[in-house]
């Protein structure tokens, strides 16, 4: 394994094979540290209709920090979330070019055909139905300055998959 954090950054645009598989780029297979013969991912839901993308290392520390037996008195909403989350979640294999077969519920869930945006979010990385991703970024990107500076000014942010409620709660989209 590699000894620093992987970081996925950028975004690029692809289209799935007859197959329906998914040609990884090499940046983000080299951000692994696997060897090519063990190479794959974590895939699942997300929010936005975009399927999440884990590296092995970044998906055992999400869900060391997501167990049940380090929050045994979750809440309800908790608790949906993580039922959510690990119940879509599946091991994506490459194959040795690096393809990756996205599976079925996955694309349904992220209403994806053929051509994809695969978007870096740090951590982890999003796969995209490129007309939602376009349509998800150009709403929110003339927001970008105000999201920095509810960032900087100490706003919490909510975890990957969930959204506030108008009462203060939090749910899962």
């Amino acid at each position: 394994m590699m000894s620093h954090d992987p970081k996925l950054n950028g975004r690029s645009v692809h289209s799935l094979d007859s197959k329906g598989r998914l040609i990884m780029p090499t940046r983000v297979r080299m951000q692994t540290g696997e060897i090519p013969e063990r190479l794959g991912f974590w895939l699942t839901r997300g929010s936005d209709n975009c399927i999440c993308v884990y590296t092995p290392k970044a998906w055992d520390e999400i869900g060391e920090r997501l167990r049940d037996d380090q929050q045994p008195f979750s809440t309800d909403t908790e608790r949906a979330f993580r039922r959510l989350f690990f119940s879509d979640a599946t091991y994506c294999a490459c194959d040795p070019q690096g393809r990756m077969t996205i599976p079925a519920e996955l694309k349904s869930y992220a209403k994806i055909d053929k051509e994809v945006v695969l978007v870096g979010a740090g951590s982890y990385a999003e796969i995209w139905d490129t007309k939602l991703w376009e349509q998800y970024y150009e709403r929110e990107s003339p927001r970008y300055g105000q999201l920095l500076n509810e960032l900087r000014n100490g706003a919490k942010t909510q975890p990957q998959g969930t959204r506030p409620t108008e009462g203060g709660q939090t749910t899962t989209s």
